[in-house]
């Protein structure tokens, strides 16, 4: 067991540097990014984390790697792409149990908000 406040303030750096800070900047950018674009940085991310661990650390760099990257590049690439059109039609609208009771045009119903009065002076 390591002694001293250094491990300790290692440990709790990694913890602010590494996790919250990142996942917190991540969420408060989505506000200003497209969804599809933010998907694309979470998906890039362990690749720039695996460059920096190549290039700072000597990290190993041979085929296995070089097709975790290819896979990556090759997801991004098939999410980017136009999607097309649905060959299924959704219903507009479930058809009636026949022994539903049709609504009454002039009463509320779940489909339909109730107008809310304007307030009087």
């Amino acid at each position: 067991m390591p002694t001293g406040t250094a491990p300790l303030l290692a440990v709790g750096a990694l913890i602010f540097a590494g996790t919250l800070l990142p996942y917190w900047l991540f969420a408060y950018a989505q506000a200003w990014v497209a969804p599809d674009l933010a998907g694309a940085f979470l998906n890039i991310e362990p690749v720039i984390g695996f460059g920096i661990g190549v290039a700072a650390f000597g990290d190993p760099f041979g085929p296995l790697q070089i097709t975790g990257v290819l896979a990556v590049a090759l997801g991004l690439i098939l999410t980017a792409l136009p999607q097309p059109p649905n060959p299924i039609p959704t219903p507009a609208k479930p058809p009636l149990h026949p022994t539903a009771i049709p609504e009454h045009p002039h009463q509320p119903s779940a489909r339909q908000p109730t107008p809310t009065p304007t307030p009087t002076r």
